[in-house]
């Protein structure tokens, strides 16, 4: 009896070993921006579009000849959506391991950079679609459109078959609204 036990107890400890029991990802961290957060009126940048944090890099990749960075506004600023968020004009997005490592992206919040009319009235905007397009382990491309609706309420995006991506990208939507903000984003690491 001993015998087998000890079989069995070498067995499981074989199979939890493979690598089948390691194909998710384990370490869940949210990426905000509230270390940012400044209470002023200004739309401050971060030049280089780069924000590292906790495993993760935000990078804003130009599409000109234009050096990329990311704007956020101060707390009293009119486009404020409630938290500290990132924001570019008219570059791509993207979100990936400095390391290389996979990750699962499971949620992001949204919000419109609303335009303003004669005396400074927050012009209403119709919903912005935004498509995120992820790279997953294998090559394979997984995609989303988010529907944002229009300032100050803010979407929070849910994302389904996500996992095991080497980066996700993602593009302000010009033309229409000047764009949209994000915050919130919750990666689980590999």
């Amino acid at each position: 009896m001993k015998r087998m036990a000890k079989q069995f107890t070498l067995g499981l400890f074989l199979l939890m070993a493979t690598p089948a029991f390691s194909q998710t990802c384990t370490d869940t961290i949210i990426i905000d921006f509230e270390n940012l957060k400044t209470v002023d009126a200004t739309i401050h940048s971060i030049v280089p579009g780069i924000f590292d944090d906790d495993g993760a890099e935000l990078r804003a990749v130009a599409l000109g000849n234009v050096q990329p960075y990311f704007n956020y506004a101060g707390t009293l600023s009119p486009v404020f959506a409630g938290s500290t968020m990132l924001m570019v004009s008219q570059d791509e997005i993207k979100l990936a391991r400095p390391n290389g490592g996979l990750f699962d992206l499971l949620s992001i919040i949204l919000a419109e950079v609303p335009s303003f009319g004669v005396g400074g009235a927050v012009l209403v905007q119709d919903p912005t679609p935004v498509t995120f397009t992820g790279i997953k382990e294998n090559g394979r491309t997984v995609s989303f459109t988010a529907i944002i609706q229009p300032f100050p309420e803010v979407t929070t995006v849910q994302f389904k078959g996500f996992s095991r991506l080497r980066s996700v990208s993602w593009f302000q939507q010009i033309p229409g609204p000047m764009g949209h903000q994000f915050d919130n984003i919750i990666v689980r690491l590999d």
